[in-house]
Formats: structure tokens, sequence, C-alpha cells
């Protein structure tokens, strides 16, 4: 309908009108915006809100291809530019839409493609912002939300190339040079296509990580010069074993080779000496402090704790290893150094209930032996000490 129509008409100067294609209402065709502005380099300004306002309905195959390549003069793109256009993606519909529009410079509306949902297509977003050098910003997470089923050929070929401007995603404080694994959560896995996603992030500046779902063949289909275009995410579970991570201390849930190397933060535990992450919860082999470049695959890890030293006179038994017992005693005028249980001679007798446990009282500090004795806790006059037995009381 309007294939092109000003094709190459490079001396146009000054702004589409808004209202240009008013009277054109209805579904759109296949085609029939194909080429309309190619190469007009003068023209200037921002791209009109609601130039294609009456074009309302399913998209067509190649609807807007190359609708404004090579228009190097327009600046802006406006959010509601397609938002008649709702429906499955059809092939080559945004081919080369704005293929060299190098004087666009501000970011990507996240609501651009909002009305196009279902199945990928052939070629739908092939090129679409090639060349962009001047978009800033970052590419907006949901830019492709609608987009779900299985990859199509070429479906996202070369679609940011050259737009070496754009900066990443934003957590809403710090900007991310990288593409989150969400970002196409809606593809799934296929085996047959062969080039859906082919330079999709080259010369931008952004590392990237796999669709959710991809499986290897269907990543590795995923190429960018036979370098995959992006990456696996694999889980990271970290037991901290009665531990938790400082404030401000975000524990790694994931990790994907771009992230790599990546060092395993810390935990802190009241009373405990962290001693290494271990990748088995026996604490063989050595611990580990980072996960190196190049790991695949989920990762497990236990926290290995060792019991704070114990104060002068205080011990800390084998059994008991996060316990800290006092080998000295003072009970009234008496010191006494606590050695065995159930002594067959009493020289101190201290009643618990209707059992009678024995300390052995001398003038000698020696000490326990934490490896084979074994502990107490009594009451006497209204103060609780640690002796020798093998049962446990509550204080």
């Amino acid at each position: 309908m309007f294939n092109n129509t000003f094709y190459d008409c490079s001396k146009l100067t000054g702004s589409i009108p808004a209202n240009l294609f008013a009277g054109i209402t209805g579904a759109p065709a296949p085609y029939m915006f194909s080429a309309t502005f190619y190469n007009c380099g003068g023209l200037t300004g921002a791209i009109p809100a609601n130039l294609f306002a009456g074009i309302t309905g399913t998209p067509a195959e190649g609807m807007f291809q190359f609708t404004f390549d090579g228009c190097s003069g327009l600046t802006s793109i406006p959010g509601n530019l397609f938002a008649g256009i709702t429906g499955a993606p059809a092939p080559y519909m945004f081919m080369d839409t704005f293929h060299g529009c190098s004087g666009l410079t501000s970011s990507i509306p996240e609501n651009l493609f909002a009305g196009i949902t279902g199945a990928p297509a052939e070629s739908m977003f092939t090129s679409t912002f090639d060349s962009c050098s001047g978009l800033s910003g970052s590419i907006p997470e949901n830019l492709f939300a609608g987009i779900t089923g299985a990859p199509a050929d070429r479906m996202f070929s070369q679609t940011f190339y050259g737009c070496s401007n754009i900066t990443g995603f934003t957590d809403g404080t710090n900007t991310i040079n990288y593409v989150p694994v969400g970002f196409l959560s809606g593809i799934t896995t296929s085996a047959s296509p062969t080039t859906q996603a082919s330079f999709m992030f080259t010369d931008t500046g952004l590392a990237s990580t796999c669709p959710s779902g991809l499986g290897d063949a269907t990543r590795a289909q995923f190429s960018n010069a036979g370098k995959p275009w992006c990456d696996t995410a694999y889980t990271i579970t970290l037991n901290t074993n009665s531990g938790s991570f400082p404030t401000g201390v975000v524990a790694p849930t994931e990790y994907t080779d771009n992230k790599l190397p990546l060092t395993l933060p810390a935990p802190t535990r009241d009373g405990y000496t962290f001693d290494g992450w271990y990748d088995n919860a026996e604490f063989t082999g050595e611990a580990i402090t980072e996960i190196p470049s190049g790991s695949t695959g989920n990762k497990e890890f236990w926290a290995k704790w060792i019991k704070a030293s114990c104060p002068v006179d205080y011990f800390a038994p084998s059994d008991h290893p996060e316990m800290c017992f006092p080998h000295v005693l003072h009970i009234g005028d008496n010191t006494v150094y606590l050695k065995s249980t159930k002594q067959t001679t009493p020289s101190l007798n201290i009643g618990m209930g209707n059992d009678v446990f024995y300390a052995n009282m001398t003038t000698t500090a020696t000490p326990m032996n934490s490896a084979t004795e074994q502990y107490l806790k009594i009451m006497y006059n209204n103060t609780v000490y640690y002796v020798c037995d093998d049962t446990t009381y509550n204080q």
C-alpha cells in the first residue's frame, strides 16, 4: 500500500506529519509500510505518536519492514507508535524497522511491542534496531514479554546489533551490563531453528544470559560468530549450617559464565569461626573460596564452623564442641577442679532430683579428659554449674 512510497528521498526535510495516514483505518496488510521512508536521511524530529493510530488489528507479514530504515535524523520513538497492533507475531513484521536510525537518542519505550503476543515468527525482529548507535538507557526487560513459544528462524537476528550506547538493565539503583535470564523467558526449547538470535547483542557492550527453559542444543544455536550469545544460568545453594550473612551481603543464588570467577561470601555465627565452604556435608577435601572461570552445572556448598576458643579455665567437650564448660568451680569457700563423674568416694555431695552426683574436690588443677568424660548441668545455691554425666538436665 505504502511500499517504497518515499524510498530514498534523501532530500526530504523537516518532520513527518502526524496526520499523514489519518484516513487509513483497519487491520494491517502485508508489507503496507515496507520501506515507506527508506533512506530519508533528511527527515528530522520525533516520530509522531499517532502516525499509525488508525491501524488496528493482527500483525501482517512485513507490515513495518524497513519503514524508517536509514532515517538518521529521527530523534525518538513514541511508546504508543504501534499501540493498535495486537495479536500473534507475523514473519518480517518489524524487520529493519529502525535500521540505521543513528539519531535516535532516547531509550526504547518499554510498551513499544506490548500488543504483540503469541508464538515467534520467522525474522520477526531481525535487525529491528540495527546500528541505532544513539539509543541510550536500558533495554526494557519486558520489551518482548508477550512472545511465548518455540524459537523461529532468525527471530532476533541482529536485533540490537551496533547499539553501542545501550547501558544495560537497572535494578533501581545500579546499572547492570548484562541481560537477565528472564528477558526472553517466554522462549521455550526447540531443536530445529539454526539462526534464532545470531548477533543479537553484538557491539552493544552487553553480556547476556540465556532465556530460561532453553536446553543446551537450543542455546548453542543462539550463535555469535560461533560463540553463544548467552550463557546458561546455574543455581547456587549455600547451606550455612546455622550461620547467616552480614547485613548488606546478598548470597548468590545463580551464576553464569560472564559472572565468573565468583567469590563466595563468608557467613557469620556467634561463638564460631567460619572455616570455609565445602562441596560436601562431610567437609572432605579442600575448602572452596570461589566458583572459578569455566565452571558449569548447579553448585551446592556447606559451611564448616570451628568453635571459637574457650576462655582460660574453660574447655569445649568433644561431644558438644559448641559449648564452653569450666574446669574450675567456686562453691562456697571451696575451689573444685572437675575431673570425672560419679566418684566412688564422694568428697563433695551435690544433689539434683532423686539422683546424687559427685565432683572430685582436690587442690590440684588437673583438667577433665574431654574426649572420654561427659557433662552435667547442675544447680547449687541458685547458681548453674557444669559437672560430668551422660544425662542432659534443664536449668
